[in-house]
């Protein structure tokens, strides 16, 4: 039997229904307000990146005192020709009567030429009712800016943090903390607002799921008896989902003798992941490697190590 796999990444990859696991105790982790890269971190609701910037800069690791920073870097070479990057979060707050609050921003950064918050206050209809800016330049040494924001009538806080480097110049933005006061007390001290439960139509089902369960397909029935599966998400972005689907499709190679699959992306770009994941010689250059986030990029190493050693004709 053919065990190898082409793997052509041009069309999108979904998902079998699932349900979230349970929310972690505090808004820091629920939220990720203080960007941790930690691996094994389970992070509910994650930042999402604007994917307009991909190419402008990649994800590095810098250190400070007894603390690891996520930090976004621009090299010369890449395809655009600064620094540029934007990072989103929305956030549901804590229950609460006050009637203003405070966002302060830690980062610290190097040729930067601009760093700005952009926060949106909405209602419980999804309506913005606030809106405000704040922006700073950002040195070497960790630095904050805060703003007053308004609280009356809202329910969730959207959050954007957009870094632009000085053009044709190498340069970094690392982030260190989100902090939201909401009258005198942190968010933090709130217990984390959980959302209503999702009503599905009838003949719909959750299957739940661990992260470091193992054989999930065979805990799915429709994964057995389909030729055909299309995974998709319902939260664009969220690393969790992300890892799922993948460990579905890892499994389904593995042993669903799972044959192709199809993913969305240029096809420029899926030519060289999928002579990646066929050539045993073949190696991503650092610009093609900064194109995958970590997931993706865990993902075709080891579609790569299947196939590592099989003949030719055999893949």
């Amino acid at each position: 039997m053919n065990k190898y796999i082409y793997c052509l990444f041009i069309c999108i990859l979904g998902l079998s229904s699932c349900v979230a696991q349970p929310l972690p105790i505090n808004y820091i982790d629920a939220y990720n307000l203080h960007f941790s890269m930690e691996e094994d971190m389970v992070i509910e609701y994650p930042w999402m990146e604007n994917a307009a910037y991909t190419g402008c800069s990649i994800n590095v690791e810098m250190k400070e005192s007894n603390r690891t920073l996520f930090a976004k870097k621009y090299l010369k070479g890449f395809p655009s020709d600064c620094l540029r990057t934007e990072l989103e979060q929305r956030i549901l707050l804590p229950i609460h009567k006050e009637k203003e609050g405070l966002v302060t921003f830690e980062a610290k950064g190097e040729n930067i030429k601009a760093v700005s918050i952009l926060i949106d206050g909405i209602d419980d209809k999804e309506k913005c009712v606030f809106s405000d800016t704040m922006t700073f330049v950002p040195d070497s040494f960790l630095s904050s800016v805060s703003k007053k924001i308004s609280l009356e009538g809202v329910e969730m806080m959207n959050i954007r943090i957009r870094a632009d480097g000085v053009t044709d110049t190498e340069a970094y933005i690392a982030f260190s903390k989100l902090d939201i006061m909401i009258g005198n007390k942190n968010i933090n001290e709130y217990p984390v607002r959980e959302f209503p439960k999702l009503l599905l139509p009838k003949g719909f089902n959750y299957i739940p799921y661990q992260s470091s369960a193992e054989n999930l397909c065979d805990k799915t029935s429709v994964m057995e008896v389909r030729k055909i599966i299309a995974l998709g998400e319902s939260i664009h972005g969220s690393n969790s989902i992300r890892r799922l689907a993948c460990q579905l499709m890892l499994e389904s190679v593995k042993s669903k003798d799972c044959k192709l699959i199809i993913w969305e992306m240029p096809m420029e770009k899926s030519l060289v992941y999928n002579r990646y994941v066929l050539d045993d010689e073949f190696v991503l250059d650092s610009i093609e490697l900064s194109l995958l986030d970590e997931q993706r990029m865990k993902f075709i190493k080891e579609l790569k190590r299947y196939n590592l050693g099989e003949k030719k004709i055999a893949k």
